[in-house]
């Protein structure tokens, strides 16, 4: 009868504390995607001080990380005449968020954004209407 009163207890801390850990072990998963979005920003920001143009290439930004990890799939796309670029962070696992990183010039200033999915999400936010707006189904990310 212990035994199955032991089992019961161990059942019901596991139901309580799994869900608390696999999130965060998910949350520290994302942060490594919002870590490289932001070094490729700022890798963005420098270049473009540089050369008067974004790069398309992670290397070129002086940024020693592979595009693909355990995690995350990293791409650069230069959009609209050389006008902005975005760099995306795509989940490979459908329990962790997506992101995309936008730096835009303005006056010849660069800018940059953040954008996280609001869900889960093997997809990266796209589809940039404009440049201070996340696409619908992400939200500006902000540090804590």
């Amino acid at each position: 009868m212990r035994f199955f009163i032991g089992l019961v207890l161990l059942g019901i801390v596991s139901a309580i504390v799994l869900p608390s850990f696999l999130n965060q072990a998910n949350k520290a998963k994302q942060n490594e995607a919002k870590e490289y979005i932001a070094s490729m920003n700022r890798g963005q920001q420098a270049y473009y001080t540089k050369k008067a143009e974004f790069s398309d290439n992670i290397s070129a930004l002086g940024l020693e990380f592979n595009s693909e990890t355990e995690n995350y799939s990293y791409d650069i796309s230069k959009v609209d005449d050389g006008d902005y670029v975005i760099s995306t962070a795509t989940a490979k696992n459908k329990q962790l968020k997506s992101y995309s990183g936008i730096v835009y010039v303005d006056d010849n200033t660069t800018t940059l954004m953040i954008c996280e999915t609001d869900k889960p999400s093997l997809t990266a936010p796209e589809d940039f209407e404009s440049f201070d707006i996340c696409p619908p189904g992400s939200s500006k990310f902000i540090k804590d």
